[in-house]
């Protein structure tokens, strides 16, 4: 008989704490701002994506229209306004190489967002030129860009099938030296499009992301969830022959 009274005894103060930490956990929560922002320079154009995070058991949307987003540069400031998805500028202003870029979104009822990057300085490259021919056990020639701690991008011929390569150059490397990505060797020989990115630690950060991971995306970012970073873009259109 006393047994039995323990075991209920156990049974409910057992049901109770399981209560108390589902009520807990439900009070706990509250919804973080999940933003998208990659900003290319030099440029014009910039647009910044608005989300939240959201409960398991709870339905999500596509994103949130009525926040306050504001992006602002060395001497420039520009609130964005919600258009089919997205923000998109007001007053346009220059994304310029080696500069500090500031992204703050705020949403009522939601911990504001700051975020921001510096942008990666100039680049060139080097090897290959237009129309030369690459093989294999050729090597991608870059200037070193001031502030890339990555760089990323694309092999991409005329169907637009994209092969990708990544690498973290060595800091006292003065040019940068990147391999032709191995997949090639199950490619066609034929014109392909190089498409290089010269990108900072956020994008690095981002890239390196992997959604099953038991973490959230914080890159340049806090306050909130996602990614603020930058990048500079090159290209170049080359002949690859498969030896």
């Amino acid at each position: 008989m006393q047994k039995s009274r323990r075991n209920a005894i156990i049974i409910v103060v057992l049901f109770i704490i399981l209560i108390s930490c589902e009520k807990s956990l439900f009070e706990e929560y509250e919804p973080e701002l999940n933003i998208f922002c990659l900003l290319e320079c030099p440029s014009l154009h910039y647009t910044v994506i608005v989300d939240r995070t959201y409960r398991m058991n709870e339905p999500s949307n596509e994103y949130i229209e009525d926040a306050l987003v504001i992006l602002s540069g060395p001497n420039s400031v520009d609130t964005l306004q919600f258009i089919g998805g997205k923000y998109y500028p007001v007053h346009s202003f220059w994304i310029e190489p080696e500069k500090r870029y500031q992204l703050t979104v705020i949403k009522e009822g939601i911990d504001t967002v700051i975020a921001q990057t510096k942008t990666p300085g100039n680049f060139s490259i080097v090897y290959p030129q237009l129309r030369d021919t690459l093989t294999i056990s050729d090597t991608i020639i870059l200037t070193k860009s001031s502030g890339a701690s990555y760089y990323c991008g694309y092999f991409t011929d005329e169907n637009d099938y994209k092969i990708p390569f990544w690498y973290v150059p060595d800091t006292l490397d003065s040019l940068v030296r990147i391999p032709i990505p191995f997949y090639l060797t199950f490619a066609q020989s034929g014109y392909y499009t190089i498409e290089i990115l010269a990108c900072d630690e956020n994008y690095y950060q981002y890239s390196q992301f992997k959604p099953e991971q038991d973490s959230v995306l914080q890159a340049g970012v806090t306050g909130g969830v996602g990614v603020f970073a930058s990048y500079q873009y090159r290209h170049v259109w080359v002949y690859f022959v498969l030896e």
